[in-house]
């Protein structure tokens, strides 16, 4: 694999991916040089563990280099010892999970596009920065709690989230394929590993690092209905974060809706925040009867997916592999779709009725058409218009 050196001076490390390895000559911005294509555990720089290597056993921190296409450092190692570790622990599903492939017929052409050039921003619980199939895609991942775990994935929820987003099976023909594969994440873990302060400060750090690295889109599996009585300092953030949703006009926010099993009326299921904010996309995951009911009541723009259960991603303890359910992996799928909309240049409206108008040209035609096909992802969007 032949990769570019960054912006700046990149020293040549002999004999191990480490800081302290002897250094006897550095390269200038913009050289060249071939690597194995594999990605090294080795010493942590500005965050970045991964190393790679040339044929001659020279290590280059993989933060000064860029990939083909421009890509930047991959944050998950890919060296024998990584995959052999987590081959070790990874109950692989019985069959190979390719959502890009398995998407309706009438997604077929756009999702050819896997989602390449396109920087996907999860707002959630961290990462397991061990999976293999999250190593392709993930390309920043920092930790907004303050935890002691890092940016680690101690729920499990982020990491499935990501997968189904922007999964790529390692090796191909196992595992786990998301919807939009060639698509860059950037996570950012704002979801507490234990109590919750409520104070949403993470939330708005998170949410913050994610514009300023310039994503296009970013997907919040996340929320609930707000306090009672939000702390003053909760208070200000939540302003906070409302402001930039509606002050942002480049970037697509969606975010998941309150669960179908919690939601006896419209209000409860659309209460949850941010999903409630303006210039956020909600999305939400009914059954067929609960999306009859609800349907002519809810607030317009939404996104409807079936009931099912998707096989994701998760954590080392699980398995690496589980099944998910509910309105956060309706979001992120439906993030996914929308990834692939965008690198086809169909998204020059970025707000969420822009966004919903052209959801709806792939979403199906009426309610009732996804709920046809059991077990499997498809989304109806209600707009301005309501089409049922």
């Amino acid at each position: 694999m032949k990769v570019t050196v960054t912006d700046n001076y990149l020293n040549v490390r002999s004999g191990k991916p480490s800081l302290a390895a002897p250094s006897y000559q550095y390269l200038a911005p913009g050289s060249e040089l071939e690597v194995d294509g594999l990605f090294y555990t080795g010493d942590a720089f500005s965050g970045i563990n991964t190393w790679m290597k040339d044929a001659a056993g020279n290590y280059y921190w993989s933060g000064g280099l860029r990939q083909p296409g421009g890509s930047p450092a991959q944050l998950i190692p890919t060296d024998a010892a990584a995959v052999a570790a987590f081959q070790s622990k990874a109950n692989y599903p019985a069959a190979a999970v390719n959502w890009n492939s398995s998407l309706p017929a009438r997604l077929q052409n756009t999702a050819a596009n896997q989602g390449a050039g396109v920087r996907v921003g999860i707002l959630d619980s961290g990462l397991d920065l061990t999976h293999l199939d999250l190593a392709r895609s993930v390309t920043y991942s920092r930790d907004f709690t303050g935890g002691g775990t890092g940016p680690a994935d101690i729920q499990g929820h982020g990491t499935a989230m990501a997968g189904l987003i922007s999964g790529s099976a390692f090796p191909p023909g196992s595992g786990v394929t998301g919807i939009a594969p060639a698509a860059l994440l950037y996570c950012a873990k704002v979801l507490y590993d234990g109590l919750d302060p409520e104070t949403y400060q993470a939330q708005l750090d998170g949410l913050q690092a994610l514009l300023a690295l310039g994503v296009d889109i970013i997907s919040m599996s996340i929320g609930g209905a707000l306090p009672d009585q939000p702390v003053a300092a909760a208070q200000a953030n939540i302003a906070a974060i409302r402001q930039l949703f509606q002050q942002t006009s480049n970037v697509v926010f969606l975010a998941a809706t309150e669960e179908d099993a919690l939601s006896p009326d419209v209000a409860t299921l659309m209460a949850s925040f941010p999903a409630s904010c303006s210039n956020v996309l909600p999305v939400c995951m009914l059954s067929q009867a609960k999306a009859q009911q609800f349907l002519a009541g809810l607030p317009a723009p939404v996104v409807i997916v079936p009931d099912f259960q998707p096989e994701s991603t998760a954590v080392r303890e699980m398995g690496y592999y589980a099944v998910t359910g509910g309105s956060s992996p309706a979001c992120a799928m439906v993030a996914a779709v929308t990834t692939l909309a965008l690198a086809a240049g169909q998204l020059s409206d970025r707000s969420a009725a822009g966004v919903a108008r052209v959801l709806a040209t792939f979403g199906a035609p009426t309610l009732d058409t996804i709920y046809t096909a059991a077990g499997q992802f498809d989304f109806f969007v209600k707009t301005e218009t309501l089409n049922t």
